[in-house]
């Protein structure tokens, strides 16, 4: 569970990094355009956290549904990266991109609670959740680090 929080983070971060760093810099889009992006994940979450909440609760294989979501959110940034590669990339695109990735978290962060509660006695709950909450954010922070590095080693083309 921590490698699929770490990996999840990650990856997360990475395209929340990506994302306006292609709007601006490749598309020429302004800050309004990066808020609406940036706003989509929480969008996601105020507008889709109940009814995905209430169909997880019914789902027997809750991880299945991780990994699913998971799934989902790297094609997304492969179709990202492939319409960078061919020229093809438009805000539309990225916004799309940017609307999959937000449903797909809350997907993976709704259906995660209940399988660590599956995984963990209720007396090492506090504990795991603790744990989970680091791996995240040293995920998060890692992937912003690296890809800062990155970008300016190798350029946006490098990056992606």
């Amino acid at each position: 569970m921590l490698a699929t929080t770490a990996t999840e983070g990650f990856g997360d971060a990475m395209a929340r990094t990506l994302m306006p760093i292609l709007l601006v810099t490749i598309l020429g889009y302004g800050t309004g355009f990066v808020g609406v992006i940036n706003s989509i994940g929480l969008g996601a979450f105020l507008l889709l956290g109940m009814p995905i909440g209430m169909l997880i609760d019914r789902l027997r294989d809750r991880r299945r549904a991780m990994s699913v979501s998971s799934f989902v959110r790297l094609v997304a940034l492969l179709v990202l990266a492939v319409s960078f590669a061919t020229g093809w990339l438009t805000g539309t695109a990225v916004l799309a991109v940017a609307v999959v990735i937000g449903i797909a978290d809350v997907v993976f962060t709704t259906a995660q609670g209940p399988v660590i509660q599956g995984l963990v006695p209720k007396e090492g709950l506090k504990l795991a959740y603790s744990r989970l909450t680091i791996t995240d954010q040293s995920a998060g922070t890692t992937a912003a680090a690296l890809g800062s590095s990155v970008l300016g080693l190798l350029g946006l083309p490098g990056l992606l």
